[in-house]
């Protein structure tokens, strides 16, 4: 896990077959938002992409990468001036029964505000 423990945080995880709810915290003092950007930090649209794929590879046991993207919208800024909950909903079904690739659909939300969509796959390392 690159970014878990550093940029962000999961206080609860419910992993319950193929699905996956998450309530994460940004860390706002982590090194990244030095650089992005500084005197006015937003969190990077790649880092939610990456918490989505780490969530992903704990519901599903085994290392993920991403394999392609159908779908991703950024549909608010995040910003890390304080420490937020957000929740993250997941949800990944195998391709096929011999594949090691799955789909993956996933949203970040903060209260009733949907941030980051997600539509794509993923297949293990």
């Amino acid at each position: 896990m690159f970014l878990n423990n550093n940029y962000y945080h999961i206080q609860s995880q419910n992993l319950q077959g193929g699905k996956g709810l998450f309530s994460i915290t940004i860390d706002p003092t982590c090194d990244i938002f030095l650089g992005h950007f500084p005197g006015n930090p937003i969190c990077p649209g790649v880092c939610g992409i990456e918490i989505i794929r780490e969530c992903a590879t704990l519901l599903v046991g085994k290392p993920l990468r991403i394999a392609s993207v159908k779908s991703c919208r950024f549909t608010e800024v995040l910003y890390p001036q304080e420490e937020r909950t957000l929740t993250l909903e997941l949800s990944i079904e195998p391709i096929c029964s011999d594949s090691s690739r799955v789909k993956v659909n996933a949203g970040i939300a903060e209260q009733d505000k949907v941030c980051i969509t997600f539509r794509g796959e993923m297949e293990q390392k």
